[in-house]
């Protein structure tokens, strides 16, 4: 994350990183639905049956509506307050970031940003973090980053354990002005906290994720059985490519029914090609282990990734 973040230092300066997380009150309304509860019940992830998680959710979704609004109080209130200090929010891909555009639209020392980088190099350039019951907390702790939990409107029902324990928590406008004047240290957790932390994490102390994953990969011996696929050729690639072509033409100039959807794909995905795969393949290799790299689109956006040993 190293080279992103230097990028990013080099054209933003020093600045503190907001990560939103209210998706499920600035929702993009889609497939006919008006609001995320709407799509839950549809995809029958909440029943009526379900009494006590159907309160539960309603309850996390009043707890993200009053901190939203506070959220847009302090925003106010930041820019006021602190006009040399830059804030930048960076929404969740699946919010509706039009509604933060136009809210920070009248503050200049407050920037919007959703572009394709990875929100931990935004985290490892920024100052510190400031977030509202979001995971992205326990990212900020293992980039030896401090983070701060907005928890203007608390609900202790519907508040994450690791975001709290992984912050500080501030209950009130006021008490997040006074730690942004003097921003705390990365918080150190207690010998009972990490026990907690260790259950949820796997990779909370030195354990290396990619290395069980790759030993076990290995142990698969997913050489057996494997078959050609007919269909990846040249002549079929050009086939769906073409065909992708066309619809997305019809989409955009003759489909006006969903365009909720077409913004939630492309803040989610929106610049996924064959350089980004061979760029990520760089920054995790060295310069001798890359020229042995192979990367091949077979067909539109499914890569395949070869080290070609020979």
């Amino acid at each position: 994350l190293e080279n992103e973040a230097k990028e990013i230092k080099k054209n933003f300066g020093n600045f503190i990183l907001f990560t939103t997380k209210f998706g499920r009150v600035n929702f993009i309304p889609r497939y006919g639905l008006k609001s995320w509860l709407e799509g839950q019940f549809l995809n029958g992830n909440v029943n009526k049956k379900q009494k006590n998680y159907l309160e539960f959710v309603r309850k996390s979704i009043e707890h993200e509506k009053n901190n939203l609004d506070f959220f847009f109080k302090f925003l106010e209130i930041f820019h006021q307050k602190f006009p040399e200090k830059k804030l930048v929010i960076r929404p969740h891909p699946s919010e509706n970031h039009k509604v933060y555009i136009n809210e920070v639209n009248k503050y200049n020392n407050i920037l919007v940003i959703s572009d394709d980088k990875s929100t931990n190099s935004w985290i490892s350039a920024s100052e510190f973090l400031i977030h509202c019951n979001c995971t992205t907390s326990i990212e900020a702790y293992f980039l030896n980053k401090s983070s701060i939990n907005f928890l203007c409107y608390s609900n202790e029902k519907v508040e994450h354990k690791l975001a709290k324990m992984f912050s500080k928590n501030v209950y009130s406008i006021q008490e997040l002005l006074e730690n942004i004047s003097n921003p705390q240290e990365k918080i150190n957790l207690q010998n009972y906290e990490y026990d907690i932390a260790k259950k949820w994490l796997f990779n909370l102390d030195k354990v290396s994720s990619p290395d069980v994953i790759l030993n076990n990969l290995i142990q698969l011996k997913l050489s057996n059985g494997i078959y050609k696929d007919r269909n990846s050729n040249i002549f079929y690639f050009l086939y769906y490519k073409f065909k992708r072509l066309v619809r997305n033409i019809l989409y955009k100039y003759f489909d006006n029914s969903d365009k909720g959807y077409r913004q939630l794909r492309n803040q989610k995905m929106s610049n996924y090609n064959k350089t980004e795969i061979q760029n990520t393949c760089k920054s995790y290799t060295s310069e001798e282990e890359y020229k042995k790299i192979k990367v091949r689109e077979i067909y539109p956006d499914i890569f395949e990734i070869v080290n070609d040993k020979n």
